[in-house]
């Protein structure tokens, strides 16, 4: 993880093999402080911002935000799906800036096509769709990440057991 500091802003950068994994950008406290906005608010403003820039067929919210449990520190994380090749790294570093900027909090962007398959299991299990233009796109992207992600549990359920036994991670 890269910590990055601008006089404004900062932000997070998580890769790994020189991918880019996860992009948080933030904004200093002095300009999040009170900046507090209603849900139906900030998901019409997510929308606005990310339908014409990376016409996602579906857009969750997740984490406290789709909880209901947002406090005045809470960051707004975002998960998305479109078609087509995976967007620019940069062009979401923008947009998850350009939307801290107007929602006045921390945003994590995540490109779920991107993400692992528990994190995808995790989003589409807990997160809440807040803007869908094609269901059955959406629901064949939810059957395949479920599917995926029990088919994961059940190739890894002997390792685990195995862990879970020896007590170590390693063979002795």
């Amino acid at each position: 993880m890269a910590h990055h500091r601008h006089p404004f802003f900062f932000f997070h950068l998580f890769a790994k093999n020189n991918k880019i994994l996860l992009l948080r950008f933030c904004y200093n406290e002095e300009k999040r402080k009170g900046a507090s906005r209603l849900p139906n608010e900030m998901e019409t403003i997510i929308i606005q911002t990310l339908r014409p820039a990376l016409h996602p067929f579906v857009i969750y919210l997740f984490g406290s935000a789709a909880r209901g449990a947002m406090r005045p520190d809470s960051d707004v994380d975002i998960a998305f799906v479109s078609d087509g090749e995976p967007h620019d790294p940069y062009e979401l570093f923008r947009l998850a800036g350009h939307l801290a900027d107007k929602l006045g909090r921390d945003v994590d962007l995540v490109d779920l096509r991107q993400a692992s398959t528990v994190f995808q299991a995790q989003v589409v299990s807990t997160g809440k769709a807040i803007d869908c233009r094609d269901e059955r796109k959406r629901a064949e992207f939810e059957m395949k990440t479920l599917k995926m992600y029990v088919k994961l549990n059940e190739e890894r359920a002997p390792v685990l057991k195995q862990i879970t036994e020896s007590g170590s991670i390693y063979e002795k």
